[in-house]
């Protein structure tokens, strides 16, 4: 699978790339399985997904994005030492990760993105039904804009710390008579809205939020729109 496109002349990289696939396994344990590489350089080079820390710079350290769900970890070990899945899926699951690009890269990923999926096996047949695959699907999501959309948006508000656990605190550049906050997942809906008034800081809980990555749709004053990615984390 390849995706490009993934090219901005900021110095911020403005995209959070996405992956998700529904899938099941049945594997002989410890002897079968399967995972999934990335390569940025057309394919010299491969690294499994969750030890891509060349472009995975991720907020709170060089870890899999925080949007991952039902994703192999460092403890599922297959035979020839790559993490991957194994054993039985139980059923078709939906499996999620995501580079997520916040705020900045330390370097700029290259136009072209190749993702494998690999299956190993000592070949012995034990009637097992290996790995099925379906509804692949890779986008990105522009959450951040050019540079000086940036810059002007973080001299009129800032949020910290982020990720965070419970709450965050959102700062203004001054007090604002009304401040409404709409909360959005990554695919656009809309979760949560919230409206404070004469307020410079504005402490925000989680409210029963998920794991993951969210847009703040910030208003001020009924006049002015900022938008703030978030990641809410346990």
């Amino acid at each position: 699978m390849y995706i490009g496109n993934f090219i901005t002349p900021y110095l911020f990289y403005p995209y959070d790339i996405f992956f998700d696939f529904w899938h099941k396994f049945d594997t002989d344990t410890l002897k079968d399985g399967c995972y999934i590489t990335v390569s940025w350089d057309k394919g010299l080079t491969w690294t499994n997904i969750i030890n891509d820390t060349i472009y995975g710079q991720y907020i709170g350290g060089a870890t899999p994005g925080y949007w991952n769900t039902y994703l192999y970890s460092l403890t599922d070990t297959l035979y020839n030492g790559e993490y991957g899945f194994l054993g039985k899926s139980n059923g078709w699951v939906h499996t999620s990760f995501a580079w997520l690009v916040f705020p900045v890269k330390l370097d700029f990923p290259p136009d072209t993105m190749i993702l494998r999926f690999n299956f190993i096996s000592d070949s012995i047949n034990n009637n097992k039904e290996g790995w099925m695959i379906d509804r692949i699907r890779m986008f990105s999501i522009d959450l951040g804009g050019g540079i000086h959309n940036l810059l002007s948006d973080n001299n009129i508000a800032t949020i910290y710390p982020n990720p965070f656990n419970n709450y965050t605190e959102i700062s203004l550049n001054k007090i604002y008579e009304n401040v409404k906050v709409e909360v959005f997942d990554i695919h656009g809906k809309s979760q949560k809205q919230f409206e404070y008034y004469n307020c410079k800081k504005i402490k925000f809980n989680r409210c029963y939020l998920n794991n993951g990555l969210y847009l703040l749709k910030i208003t001020l004053n009924n006049e002015k729109n900022i938008s703030k990615k978030v990641i809410v984390v346990n």
